[in-house]
């Protein structure tokens, strides 16, 4: 299978987190380079703390 973008990436956002996900390739043919990070889903806001989602 031929790739048709060089770079996507997406977010998986729930209320305990959200996760970021970026697939890259700068070659057709070569490998895709798959990249994850996992975010905690709290936010700080002053100096309290605010739930995303609450």
């Amino acid at each position: 299978m031929e790739a048709q973008v060089a770079r996507c990436a997406g977010l998986y956002v729930h209320k305990g987190e959200i996760v970021a996900c970026v697939r890259l390739t700068e070659v057709p043919g070569w490998p895709v380079d798959l990249r994850l990070h996992t975010f905690g889903a709290t936010a700080r806001v002053g100096t309290g703390s605010t739930t995303l989602g609450s």
